[in-house]
């Protein structure tokens, strides 16, 4: 990708993820993903809830509330990688 920009994100210490998600949180949020920002983020889902033990079961959380078809449409979108064309994906 010629135009593309490249973004570096550096870890998140325990402090930065505290804004995030508070103090009682936070620590635990870091153990999990290293303080990986993207990995933080999709392990945050919301306040009401304990943090998941793993990026698949926030996945399995945010899947909750589709029907089999949508499920099945991510799952065959996730499979075709990064090529598959989003816009031919039913809404």
């Amino acid at each position: 990708m010629p135009d593309a920009t490249v973004l570096t994100l550096d870890p998140l210490g325990v402090d930065a993820l505290a804004t995030m998600v508070g103090a009682e949180r936070s620590v635990d949020l870091h153990h999990r993903s290293g303080g990986n920002p993207l990995l933080a983020r999709a392990l945050m889902l919301g306040d009401d809830e304990p943090l998941p033990i793993t990026l698949g079961e926030a996945v399995e959380r945010r899947l909750r509330g589709l029907d089999d078809e949508q499920v099945g449409t991510l799952r065959t979108a996730a499979i075709l990688g990064s090529g598959v064309d989003l816009d031919l994906l039913p809404r």
